[in-house]
């Protein structure tokens, strides 16, 4: 036996074991229009839940095909159900962050128990033994809930939209932080890979860059403003507004931890005071959007990088432009230092890793892998300076060796284009995040 559901229609199939044919019998719905989200069978197989998208479930009998009761559960329309393990009931999983069990079979279920979780529940699965239940929401939460009594208990969490930054804080390989798609600034603890510190905000659209500061997370936002959380709590310590129109595009804090800077949608470069909050000064010589900002490790230069095809060479102590370059073809995404503080990695729309030397103009080494159509749009360079890795539209995690180029191995995993690539200060391991919402954290092996 089959049962299908979709648009206002709920079918059963049988199946002939002779032709291997299945013939679909529409079930007696009557009046009862819904958009159906979700299925089970009963375990004794003689009923069908159906949840639906207004908030109600219906049981249908398997033998006649009609309708013999329906149960309002909740608002925000039903995500989910299953049935119990042991056959005593029904788990409902509502829009509402509801989860209800139901005890009793067919028409005599009896609304029993109810938890309550954060956001609308998408799946519901029981164990096996039917001592739990694991229930994954629209936040991106997994919980894990006992039964019968209904306790819950936060299993994992994950990024319910597209990540759109990552960084590890100086000297620390064990945490790191992103900014994602929803509003959200988390920090993640990579020996249990939980979330101790978190931070949203509302009406400022998406956090565009990231970094750490002394005990702080600066970040920069769609709505041009500069925000700075307490690493620990998650707390708003202050923030800029209206830092660069058209939004902040680029984030890095200095080594000394005394400044950090920003690059905007209209093409400034600023450097920021971190303790009075003042603008240092306004470097503008690119013509479009800023899209990396780096630091040199005495903190007395800096590069920017765009999509106007230019890079920009910074003197921060006399607030000027010590040497421009220029690519001949596409805007540059990304940008990494080399650990010799002289040569520097750009990846763009050419579809190719360019090495260049701040004290040259022309390009000293392109890498043109073959048969590439893909744009990288973030890079990153071991703190030892060996290998870097590199992400880009193509879905691709790819490692590489510094010194010649040479193309070490591709991780494949994630399913949208990537937004950023970070190695840990150690070296041992690299986190990539993308459009796709996910976080994957890579083992780096000599």
């Amino acid at each position: 036996m089959l049962c299908t559901a979709g648009a206002k229609e709920i079918k059963f199939w049988t199946l002939n074991p002779y032709t291997g044919d299945f013939s679909p019998e529409s079930c007696n719905l009557g009046a009862q229009v819904r958009d159906w989200t979700g299925l089970c069978f009963s375990n004794d197989r003689d009923f069908i839940y159906a949840s639906s998208s207004t908030g109600d479930f219906l049981c249908i009998q398997v033998r006649s095909l009609n309708v013999k009761q329906i149960y309002s559960v909740c608002s925000g329309g039903c995500g989910s159900i299953t049935s119990l393990a042991n056959g005593s009931g029904v788990l409902v999983g509502g829009g509402d962050g509801s989860v209800t069990m139901f005890s009793g079979s067919g028409e005599l279920l009896v609304d029993e128990r109810r938890a309550q979780i954060l956001g609308g529940v998408n799946a519901l699965s029981v164990s096996a033994d039917g001592s739990q239940a694991l229930a994954g929401t629209s936040q991106g939460y997994i919980y894990s809930i006992s039964l019968p009594d209904m306790t819950t208990t936060m299993h994992s969490e994950n990024p319910p939209a597209g990540v759109n930054c990552v960084a590890f804080p100086i000297g620390v390989s064990d945490r790191f932080v992103t900014g994602c798609a929803d509003g959200t600034i988390r920090v993640w603890d990579l020996n249990d890979y939980t979330v101790p510190t978190r931070a949203f905000v509302r009406d400022a659209g998406e956090p565009m860059c990231v970094d750490y500061a002394i005990e702080c997370i600066i970040s920069g936002w769609q709505d041009g403003g500069i925000r700075c959380h307490d690493c620990e709590t998650g707390e708003l310590l202050w923030q800029i507004k209206d830092a660069h129109r058209g939004g902040v595009t680029a984030l890095t804090v200095s080594h000394n931890q005394r400044f950090f800077m920003t690059g905007g949608f209209e093409g400034d470069v600023r450097v920021w005071d971190i303790k009075s909050r003042d603008m240092v000064c306004n470097l503008k010589e690119h013509k479009q959007t800023v899209t990396q900002v780096v630091c040199f490790a005495d903190d007395t230069l800096a590069l920017s990088c765009s999509r106007d095809k230019s890079i920009m060479c910074w003197d921060l102590r006399s607030a000027c432009r010590l040497t421009g370059l220029v690519q001949k073809m596409g805007g540059i995404n990304c940008l990494a230092l080399c650990a010799d503080q002289n040569t520097f990695l750009t990846g763009g729309q050419e579809k190719k890793i360019t090495y260049w030397d701040v004290r040259e103009h022309d390009p000293i080494q392109v890498i043109d892998p073959a048969h590439n159509d893909a744009e990288a749009t973030c890079i990153s360079i071991t703190s030892s300076g060996s290998y870097f890795a590199s992400g880009g539209t193509d879905q691709q995690v790819k490692l590489w060796r510094q010194k010649d180029g040479a193309l070490l191995v591709e991780g494949t995993g994630h399913s949208a284009p990537l937004t950023g690539v970070a190695f840990s200060p150690d070296d041992r391991q690299l986190i990539s995040v993308g459009e796709d919402g996910n976080i994957f954290v890579w083992n780096v092996y000599e």
